[in-house]
């Protein structure tokens, strides 16, 4: 905001996009680091129930997210044009991959 008041100009949305992506490899770090809990990480009955699908299931969406993070961050390098349904449907798909891994854990385990 102080540069915007004293006249530079900026691209703000460029910023924006850099700090989501880097929030996302923040995030993509952490995660396989997380030791169950009912509070941080993939909180769905499959991985709560068992350390080993937690563990597991962590460690896949802790890729999977710094790959989202790395990617939302390319993008704004090689100036692909901005499209919040481009990374939403990325977003969804990490989420489902994550989940549908989790619960695949479950069911081979269970079997």
């Amino acid at each position: 905001m102080y540069p915007m008041n004293l006249g530079y100009q900026m691209d703000i949305t460029f910023y924006m996009v850099l700090f989501v992506g880097a929030f996302f490899v923040v995030i993509g770090n952490y995660l396989p680091k997380a030791r169950q809990n009912y509070t941080i990480g993939i909180r769905i009955p499959w991985t709560l129930a068992n350390e080993e699908n937690w563990n597991r299931t962590h460690h896949l969406a802790g890729i999977l997210y710094m790959l989202l993070g790395m990617y939302t961050i390319m993008r704004r390098f090689i100036h692909l044009p901005d499209s919040p349904a481009i990374i939403g449907i990325a977003i969804l798909l990490v989420i489902i991959v994550s989940a549908g891994y989790s619960y695949y854990l479950h069911v081979k385990k269970n079997l």
